[in-house]
């Protein structure tokens, strides 16, 4: 189950940043999800990417445990509907995964996304150093290193885990254009739960054939979701200032 402790340093690091950087929550899970893929990249062109992992979640562990001390039970005013749904919701897909262990059925999955993932994830090397027989080598890491981060404490890959770092990734992005509708819970409630249906709109797949909506670990709609998500962050995130620029 470590995709749950990646899960909470991801919140952790939400709650953390929400306070430091002096915006809503909602708005924090992308910025903590960016600054992962950001963070175990840099430490895979150095070739430290397990040393990469455990700083991470000791930095995580010491940012949640300040601002939970500076706060103390004031810090329940930061969890936002955004910050909720994504740290709910995201649990709520790892388990379903956990006990119903999807796995990869599409072409590209095969040869590119789920074999760049678990290289990574068995050499803790970047995919694009370790030894294999993946013929792609020149694209970018970050998808691949956020399913490493989410399975860091697994001793090994795991498909669902690999797909779970995906629906966080989409989660993050729908908490953060949700934060327009933090002062009005019934609006956040209804906004998210429309922002939770849009992967449906886009992988309804054939009739007659399930859909694939949260359980492709392509890039198209990921990569659509940080877009979106991006822009959410900047025109829903309040007065523009340094702070907003650094995020």
């Amino acid at each position: 189950m470590d995709p749950l402790i990646g899960l909470a340093s991801l919140a952790g690091l939400s709650l953390f940043l929400s306070r430091a950087l002096r915006r809503s929550a909602s708005l924090m899970p992308l910025v903590a999800v960016s600054a992962a893929m950001l963070w175990f990249t840099l430490f895979g062109m150095a070739g430290l990417l397990r040393v990469g992992g455990w700083l991470w979640y000791v930095g995580c562990a010491a940012a949640t445990g300040w601002v939970v001390y500076k706060e103390r039970r004031a810090v329940l005013r930061r969890f936002t509907p955004g910050f909720l749904f994504f740290a709910g919701v995201g649990a709520f897909f790892i388990l379903l995964f956990y006990f119903t262990k999807p796995m990869f059925t599409q072409w590209d999955e095969f040869t590119f996304w789920s074999t760049a993932g678990n290289v990574t994830t068995e050499t803790h090397q970047l995919y694009t150093t370790a030894q294999s027989n993946l013929i792609a080598r020149s694209y970018p890491p970050g998808l691949i290193v956020l399913g490493y981060m989410m399975q860091f404490f697994g001793g090994g890959f795991a498909e669902y885990k690999f797909i779970a770092a995906y629906a966080i990734l989409y989660l993050a992005a729908f908490a953060a254009a949700s934060a327009l509708w933090d002062k009005t819970r019934a609006g956040a409630a209804v906004a998210l739960a429309g922002f939770f249906l849009l992967p449906f709109v886009f992988e309804t797949g054939e009739a007659g054939v399930m859909s694939w909506a949260y359980l492709s670990t392509m890039a198209d709609a990921a990569l659509a979701a940080l877009f979106g998500g991006a822009l959410a962050l900047w025109f829903g995130g309040g007065k523009k200032s340094g702070r907003m620029l650094v995020a």
